[in-house]
Formats: structure tokens, C-alpha cells, sequence
């Protein structure tokens, strides 16, 4: 009877221990319900560049343009993940978010404080922004993808909410009934990756938001700029002799106006398409694509007014030649180089406050005639306090 009794007890252990492995399973196979799609980044079609052109590659390479997005790794993500540092606040008291790191991933947990068993978590598949300003974070789901809540505020060094998260939490906590997925339905479409990727393949219609993830090509590569690269390659290989770039499209010869219009695509505003994004090629005019309201140019944005302002500058206007290549080489990281773009100030205004040497002419022209300003779309608000980002005022004048 006893050697009965603990069998069944036993028995009973091992089922338990069965059950709870099981549910311990489908705890962590759900954290791992995404799986990390197969990118490929700007360096990996940039790379067949590199052979002929290995100064410009290696220099293009730190650049903000070629880092605006990445797969998400941690030489990549920024953001303390350690406890305490890691967690996001919100204008619900019992909801945050939690940055955590784990062997598997990167993710962005939603919990309610007041029952840790109810989560939901998501993780970083892909990184925008190289964090010069900011860094915000998306993830796949089937052939879409999605904004993270959470995102990391580099002049502040913390994660915090991003852009409309604040208004968005503070009503879906009026609901009757809430779930924690509906913040993560902030879907992801093609005018974003347009600015922030190189390309893409579409599933079904030109203006949604299905997107086949093994195509997306991170950053921004050499052919945004450039054109496709096979027939070049091709040709010059077949070629060596010939040092007349064939078959590829050099900036510096196209139009003026071309020349603007490929940095207009991202660096003038949202606009209004004429075409489906992603429909934009070099040497394109930007104006068949899309359309610029007057009041939406005359406005400082995260997202543009660069290109409308310097096209209302002085300098600009009277030149003749002016583009924004005059003073900016897209192959460099010139973040903070002051005194280069003074140089390039002093090439035409060569005799500028010889009367004042207190100004300690040609150290920072940008200072005064294209201070930095807060840009008021898009404020970021930490805990109840909007940040805004600031941005270089392209209109060139006296402040």
C-alpha cells in the first residue's frame, strides 16, 4: 500500500515538473516569437564599391547617413540596460516600460507595476538613427513592421517615450477594456523607410505597409545616391583601363536643381506624394514626386526645412551655383567640424569683421548666421517634460 501511495506521489512530482517545464517553454518560445530576420545592410551592396573606391568607403562608413539604420546588436543599440536605468515612465502610474537585454535579444517590455504577470514584450530588430540625436527602434511581424514605445534621447542620455506616445498611452488608459498590444501597432511605412533604408520590396499595394524583410537593405548605400552599381561594375572590370566613370550616376554632373532634389527627398519636409515612396530615383526632379506646401517649408523640422531655408539664403540666391554639396561631402563625418564649414564660408566672404577681430574671424561662422534651434514638431515628452531636438537653421542670414 505505502509502495502505492508513493508511486502515485511520485508520479504526480514528475507531472508537475512536466507542466511547469512546459509553461517555463512557452514563456521563453514567446519572448523568441519573432524571429530575427536576415538584413541586409548598406555595407553589403557598398561593398562592391569598395575595391575602386576604398577611401571614399572606409570614410562613408561613419557617416550619419550610412548609420541611420541597422540591424539591432550592441555595437549598435545605445541605452543603459542595467536595472534601474533601464525602465521608461509614463502618464500611467502603474504602466512602464523595461529595456532588457538578454541572450536572445534586445526587447521592450510593457508591464503593469501592480501585476508583473501581465507583460508584453517585443524585440529591437531594427535600429534608426545613428544617436548623434536619437536612436528609435522597430520590430517585424509577418511582412509589417513596428515602432517600439521606448526610445533612447541622446542629448539627455535616457530612454523615454517617443514622439505621440505621451497623448496615445494617456488615452488608451481611458479604455474600458486595455491590452498591452495596442501599443505596439504603430506600423511602419514606406515614406519612413524611404529616408531611413535604401530599399525595400512591397507585398501588395504600393502605398501599404507589407514589406518582404529580407529585402530591406539598412542604411543608406551608395546606389541611393548613385544608382544601381551592377552595370558599372561590370563594365570596368571588363574594362580597367577606361578611368571615365560608365554606367553609374555622378551627382556632381547632374542639374542644379537634380542635385537639390536628392537631398530634398529627406532633408525638405513630409510633403504631399505624387508617387508611392520608395519611387524617387537620382537624377529624379523632386517636384514629381512630391509636393511642398509654403507653410510646411517655412517651418524648422526634425524631418526637413534644410533644403526650403537654403534655397531662401543670400547665399544661395546670389550665387547661382550654390547646392548643399558646396559646403557638406556626404562621403564624411562632419559632425561638429565648425571650423570646416567656416573654411567654406571664408572661401566667398573672404573679408568678412576684418573690423572686428573680437569675433575671431573664420572659427565659427554657423554660430551666428545658422544657429542650431529647437525644432517644435515632434517634441519628445519625458515624464511630463517636452525636449525637443535641435536642428541647424539652413536659412543663412543674421540672427
Amino acid at each position: 500500500m505505502k509502495q502505492a501511495k508513493a508511486l502515485v506521489m511520485l508520479t504526480v512530482f514528475f507531472v508537475l515538473a512536466g507542466v511547469f517545464v512546459f509553461l517555463l517553454s512557452i514563456q521563453v518560445l514567446t519572448r523568441k516569437s519573432s524571429p530575427r530576420p536576415v538584413f541586409t545592410g548598406a555595407s553589403s551592396t557598398s561593398e562592391s564599391c569598395r575595391p575602386c573606391h576604398n577611401a571614399i568607403y572606409d570614410s562613408y562608413i561613419e557617416t550619419g547617413h550610412f548609420l541611420t539604420s541597422s540591424p539591432a546588436a550592441r555595437k549598435s543599440v545605445m541605452g543603459d540596460f542595467t536595472e534601474g536605468s533601464n525602465v521608461v515612465h509614463t502618464p500611467l502610474s502603474d504602466l512602464e516600460f523595461r529595456m532588457e537585454s538578454t541572450r536572445e535579444g534586445f526587447f521592450q517590455t510593457g508591464v503593469y507595476t501592480n501585476d508583473s504577470t501581465a507583460t508584453f514584450s517585443k524585440p529591437f530588430h531594427v535600429v534608426v538613427g545613428s544617436g548623434e540625436r536619437s536612436q528609435t527602434y522597430l520590430f517585424w511581424q509577418g511582412n509589417k513592421m513596428f515602432q517600439l514605445p521606448g526610445m533612447y534621447f541622446t542629448p539627455e542620455k535616457t530612454w523615454t517615450l517617443g514622439p505621440g506616445y505621451e497623448n496615445w498611452i494617456a488615452k488608451w488608459g481611458k479604455l474600458p477594456k486595455k491590452n498591452l498590444s495596442m501599443l505596439y501597432q504603430r506600423p511602419i511605412g514606406g515614406r519612413c523607410i524611404e529616408c531611413h533604408a535604401s530599399t525595400v520590396a512591397r507585398v501588395g499595394s504600393p502605398m501599404g505597409y507589407d514589406f518582404v524583410p529580407e529585402t530591406l537593405e539598412l542604411g543608406i548605400s551608395c546606389s541611393k545616391c548613385h544608382g544601381p552599381g551592377t552595370e558599372h561594375i561590370s563594365f570596368h572590370q571588363k574594362n580597367p583601363e577606361e578611368n571615365k566613370g560608365r554606367h553609374i550616376i555622378n551627382p556632381a554632373r547632374l542639374s542644379r536643381s537634380q542635385q537639390l532634389s536628392s537631398c530634398a527627398l529627406c532633408h525638405a519636409g513630409q510633403g504631399i506624394p505624387r508617387t508611392p515612396p520608395l519611387s524617387f530615383r537620382p537624377g529624379d526632379e523632386i517636384k514629381d514626386h512630391r509636393f511642398y506646401p509654403k507653410e510646411e517649408q517655412k517651418k524648422l523640422s526634425v524631418h526637413g526645412g534644410q533644403v526650403p531655408f537654403l534655397e531662401e539664403s543670400r547665399c544661395f540666391l546670389e550665387s547661382g551655383t550654390m547646392t548643399c554639396s558646396t559646403c557638406h561631402n556626404v562621403h564624411e563625418d562632419q559632425t561638429d567640424r565648425t571650423e570646416l564649414f567656416s573654411q567654406k564660408c571664408l572661401s566667398c566672404h573672404v573679408n568678412s569683421h576684418i573690423d572686428k577681430p573680437s569675433l575671431n574671424q573664420g572659427d565659427r561662422c554657423t554660430t551666428c548666421h545658422m544657429p542650431d534651434q529647437k525644432a517644435p514638431n515632434l517634441p519628445v515628452f519625458h515624464e511630463g517634460e517636452p525636449w525637443y531636438l535641435s536642428m541647424s537653421n539652413h536659412r543663412i542670414g543674421i540672427f
